[in-house]
């Protein structure tokens, strides 16, 4: 049951994807009521599927007429071959594909899975043959836009790019809430519920594997941890000992704050973010942790707030991007983002540092970061802020949550994260004085 139960799901997520429904919010969907086991067959089926769209619908339009096959009978099709050629089953994966076109479709519907699949089955070691040369061919294997894959070898060459696109899935990491609990006991409570946990290379950071609903765990709710990416994390550890003023200024989800409000109790932090539905999810996270240091409030980002300027110790932007670094988890940032979204994104973000950067006092610190990798949104954004901003240059700060690979690349107040080198979400983090 939980195997027919977990691709009904997984079916269910990738027809909400690929609505235009964020992948985290349609697994909260398709999960209600649903064992573990499965949720864990539904992630790792439409992820498998989400992961290699494109390759996939180019390998299919070898076996049919895409255009002319029903879209729930395509979305079969994409969760078995997805099945078939990266998670290496065979009669598991066609079966399970027939008996949900049994389920939703018509006569003779089944017949045409089933032949679709076992074609693809005869072929899979030709499939899976294919090489990759260059940037263009790169996009086709993994999935990726162009531009995003020209990006990738421009930054790391052909073979890293190839690491970071073949790379596997992020881990699962928990922050320790210090006002709560302490690393040890919450390593025995999460133990006790049968999950493996382990100390990660950041302080207060635990690893959790094949743990899945961590969010409706006693410990979650009564305020003892939160769930937060490993560069997420480390970004927070540029705020300054010390601090009596820190501004997150694009705060939500929040978890940034919350961090720096439980590493900085005698801080004063102020959390804002355009919309007030985020904000208002953030105020919960804050009560949940017990946090009295933070403060929320509604605010556009590009707009400047005169009673803040020169006020804050410490100001990050997290600035909206693309969100291409988070594909582990977010597979849709792979086909739901065109070039000209990121051409956009850049002036957005340019308006949003220069407003941000009034925030800090003189000899105080500015870090802009985004969870990307194109140029357009990083190195470009800095480079025209800094040209037009002679009051504040590129620094480098200490952060103890840096690995010795980390602090290596860690050059003239610039550090790129990488997923394939780091096991992190990609993050790009430049750090700013005010002179």
């Amino acid at each position: 049951m939980s195997a027919r139960q977990g691709e009904k799901a997984a079916l269910f997520i990738l027809e909400q994807v690929l609505s235009g429904i964020h992948y985290g919010e349609a697994q909260r969907k398709a999960f209600a009521g649903l064992e573990p086991a499965a949720c864990r067959a539904a992630t790792a089926y439409s992820r498998m599927a989400l992961e290699n769209l494109s390759w996939i619908d180019h390998v299919l339009e070898s076996y049919i007429q895409r255009k002319k096959t029903r879209p729930y009978l395509l979305n079969i099709l994409r969760l078995g071959t997805a099945r078939c050629l990266f998670g290496r089953e065979d009669s598991a994966a066609v079966n399970g594909s027939v008996e949900l076109a049994k389920e939703l479709g018509k006569k003779g519907q089944p017949g045409f899975i089933n032949g679709v699949l076992r074609a693809v089955l005869r072929d899979r070691d030709r499939i899976l043959a294919f090489q990759v040369g260059d940037a263009e061919s790169l996009a086709l294997r993994y999935s990726w836009p162009v531009y995003a894959a020209n990006q990738m070898v421009e930054l790391l060459g052909l073979e890293g790019a190839l690491a970071l696109a073949a790379s596997r899935d992020t881990d699962t990491y928990v922050r320790v809430n210090p006002m709560k609990t302490g690393s040890a006991a919450l390593l025995e409570e999460l133990s006790a519920l049968g999950m493996a946990a382990e100390p990660s290379m950041v302080p207060g950071m635990l690893r959790v594997q094949g743990a899945s609903r961590l969010a409706e765990i006693g410990a979650y709710r009564e305020g003892r941890m939160s769930l937060m990416g490993l560069a997420s994390r480390i970004a927070t550890g540029f705020a300054p000992r010390g601090s009596r003023r820190i501004i997150d200024v694009c705060a939500a989800p929040g978890g940034k704050s919350c961090s720096m409000g439980e590493d900085h109790p005698e801080a004063s932090i102020l959390a804002m973010d355009v919309s007030p539905n985020r904000v208002e999810e953030m105020a919960g996270q804050i009560r949940r942790l017990g946090l009295g240091n933070i403060e929320t409030r509604i605010h556009d980002g590009q707009e400047r707030d005169e009673t803040l300027v020169k006020r804050a110790d410490f100001v990050l932007v997290d600035a909206p991007c693309s969100g291409l670094g988070t594909f582990h988890n977010r597979p849709e940032v792979k086909f739901q983002k065109p070039r000209g979204d990121v051409r956009e994104l850049h002036y957005i973000q340019r308006r949003i540092l220069e407003a941000s950067a009034a925030y800090v006092k003189p000899g105080g610190r500015l870090l802009y970061c985004t969870c990307t990798f194109t140029r357009d949104e990083n190195e470009a954004v800095v480079k025209g802020f800094l040209e037009a901003n002679p009051g504040f240059a590129l620094r480098q700060f200490p952060n103890s949550y840096l690995t010795d690979a980390m602090g290596q690349r860690y050059r003239e107040g610039q550090l790129r994260l990488w997923s394939h080198l780091d096991g992190t979400d990609c993050f790009y983090l430049a750090t700013m004085e005010r002179l």
